[in-house]
């Protein structure tokens, strides 16, 4: 018992997320370039990065390969994840693994922060460890953790800024809610939906001020009223400077809207809710987890004046404005998966809150050994079923893989054909660099690009200024080569030489240049 108390936790819990991310095969892909889901979204933040690194490091000047707008320019999300690869990139050289490795590191920090929050709320190392292992054990999660959105970056900072007002409540330190100020800041202009996580502070320091609860967390108002406001003083600023550099560039890209299930027929609905159901959610949590949620979903209603009162408020706000926020995106649930993403903000506030509860009242049941077994089991299954989903998701399934009796067949068919188009397709791009320069491709030349229906994965993968087929596909080939001649294009590089059939084409087909596995080159 001696022994047991000198454990440290924190090294066991650093452990097990460690061990956890080898299951997942974390090492095996951290060299490889965007891929597999919403490569397209992943090779837009790559875009940007590269081209930091590549002209100049000028941050207030994000560009990418994709010429649609005034030489590239155009943003969405505040950049500062890709400037900080692009640093790092002078450093190392481009680089894979730099850049994966630096949003898993942040996830990492983001998971830590949480299993502190935890444990500093409940006392209890079985819990403080379990809740933030749930999180890990997110399909979705855990698949844009190692990727190159920065949605998992906005979330850990959410995280991040939980354990800085906990920290606050306890010792009253103005730099502890300085330092939640700064993250949720972070978080925001990261992604602004992220700040659901942050609203039900904003409630709770109204309750207070109003004196309808009692002042306990926010008693300095002054100092609590400038942490609040903050972060949202600074999102509406770098909303306003994206607006303006958008529309100063004819940038439509990034131009976001809401769109609303109301905006939606009958027939639409039934269609998203069906793709949402059967495909996206799936994604986010094995099923077992997700029954074992709503369970403690349900629990968390019938025992609600059991709860502390801030943790109630928090996960209830949070739950209302998840509602809300889907349906102002529902139309986007049909295949944009990580608009979900969101939705783990709300399992650790509902799970604390559970646990507190069940402390404080139940103790017997709290510390009851078959519980805790249930839960682990529950962990346990939902890890090993993401460790499978990763893997099929970056090399496929083979016919002897036990991941044959655990994954959706139509998932393993639909992966198992995915690599071996993208093999077939986009694969060679990877590495086609060095041989556009070979035969005089400059990366300033423009090219079109054919055929590939993002703006970024094939420019970005080639580091080459051009075009794509995005915002052209009801235009035939030619009348897209016809298009962009007048953009200044000097190159056409197709991906499948099929494409070129025609006698509309034969102009094109006599100035081939070049040829790199299945890509073809032509000049103008």
């Amino acid at each position: 018992m001696h022994y047991i108390k000198k454990i440290n936790y924190s090294f066991v819990f650093a452990l097990i997320v460690v061990l956890i991310s080898l299951l997942y095969n974390f090492q095996g892909m951290l060299n490889k370039a965007p891929y597999s889901i919403h490569q397209w979204r992943q090779c837009d933040g790559m875009s940007i990065t590269l081209n930091y690194y590549q002209e100049g490091m000028k941050f207030f000047q994000p560009s990418m390969h994709f010429q649609y707008s005034n030489q590239g320019k155009g943003i969405g999300e505040f950049p500062i994840i890709y400037y900080i690869n692009a640093a790092i990139w002078k450093i190392t050289g481009q680089s894979n693994i730099t850049a994966r490795l630096l949003n898993i590191f942040i996830a990492f920090m983001g998971l830590f922060a949480l299993y502190k929050t935890v444990y500093l709320l409940l006392k209890d190392y079985f819990y403080s460890i379990i809740i933030p292992l749930f999180v890990f054990s997110s399909t979705l999660y855990s698949y844009y953790l190692s990727g190159f959105l920065v949605n998992v970056d906005a979330i850990s900072f959410i995280f991040i800024s939980w354990y800085f007002i906990a920290k606050y409540w306890k010792n009253k330190r103005i730099l502890d809610l300085a330092l939640f100020s700064l993250s949720v800041t972070i978080a925001g202009v990261l992604r602004s939906t992220v700040l659901l996580g942050m609203a039900p502070f904003l409630l709770i320091y109204a309750l207070e001020f109003l004196g309808i609860i009692k002042a306990k967390l926010f008693d300095k108002k002054l100092a609590s009223f400038i942490a609040l406001l903050f972060p949202i003083i600074i999102l509406a600023i770098w909303l306003k400077f994206a607006i303006n550099y958008n529309e100063a560039n004819n940038s439509v890209y990034f131009l976001t809207k809401l769109r609303p299930i109301w905006a939606a027929d009958s027939i639409e609905i039934a269609r998203i809710f069906s793709s949402l159901y059967n495909n996206l959610l799936p994604e986010l949590f094995h099923y077992s987890v997700e029954i074992f949620f709503s369970i403690i979903l349900f629990l968390g209603f019938i025992f609600i004046g059991k709860q502390n009162k801030y943790l109630a408020i928090i996960w209830i706000t949070i739950l209302i404005e998840l509602i809300v926020y889907l349906l102002l995106w529902f139309l986007n649930l049909d295949v944009h998966d990580y608009y979900l993403l969101e939705i783990i903000i709300l399992v650790p506030p509902l799970l604390l809150s559970v646990a507190i509860a069940l402390k404080d009242k139940y103790i017997k049941l709290f510390d009851l050994l078959f519980l805790r077994y249930f839960i682990a089991f529950i962990l346990l299954v939902s890890i090993a079923y993401t460790s499978f989903s990763l893997r099929a998701k970056y090399r496929g399934v083979g016919d002897k893989n036990i991941a044959n009796y655990i994954l959706n067949k139509k998932d393993i068919a639909y992966w198992n054909w995915y690599h071996w188009h993208y093999d077939n397709t986009f694969k060679a791009y990877e590495s086609i660099t060095p041989y556009l320069r070979s035969i005089g491709i400059n990366r300033e030349d423009l090219v079109l690009s054919i055929k590939d229906q993002s703006p970024n994965i094939s420019l970005y993968l080639m580091d080459q200024k051009g075009f794509s087929s995005l915002y052209q596909e009801d235009k035939s080939i030619k009348e897209q080569i016809d298009f962009y001649i007048k953009r200044g294009i000097k190159y056409i590089i197709v991906n499948d030489a099929s494409l070129m059939q025609g006698v509309e084409l034969e102009e094109y087909k006599d100035n081939k240049i070049g040829e790199y596995k299945n890509i073809v080159i032509y000049k103008l």
